[in-house]
């Protein structure tokens, strides 16, 4: 997943000019999370964590990476427990402090 999300979407749209952005390389890896992320959303499907019942370092490890996935601007599938669960890790102050951190000096024209 984050091969996907960070080489080919996020490096894509952020830290690439925009004249010098290949549509081909953001469209391949949004197919690969088109791919991925419905597993993860599955695996949600059965607990409100990765673990199950409690918040583990596997939550950590993914949910680190959902705030760019959720903010930037490309296709994704549908995935209401990867949603929800999303939704859950928001409403954690320490998630709002600690991964939900604004890239926008990242940027580049």
């Amino acid at each position: 997943m984050l091969p996907a999300l960070t080489y080919q979407v996020f490096w894509q749209l952020v830290r690439v000019p925009a004249a010098e952005r290949s549509q081909a390389i953001t469209d391949d890896g949004a197919a690969k999370l088109k791919t991925l992320m419905p597993m993860a959303d599955a695996r949600l499907g059965e607990g409100p964590f990765l673990g199950g019942e409690e918040l583990s370092f596997a939550d950590i490890s993914l949910g680190t990476s959902l705030y760019r996935y959720y903010t930037l601007d490309f296709e994704r599938a549908a995935t209401p427990n990867l949603d929800a669960y999303y939704a859950r890790l928001q409403e954690r102050k320490a998630y709002r402090d600690h991964a939900m951190v604004s890239y926008e000096s990242l940027k580049v024209s």
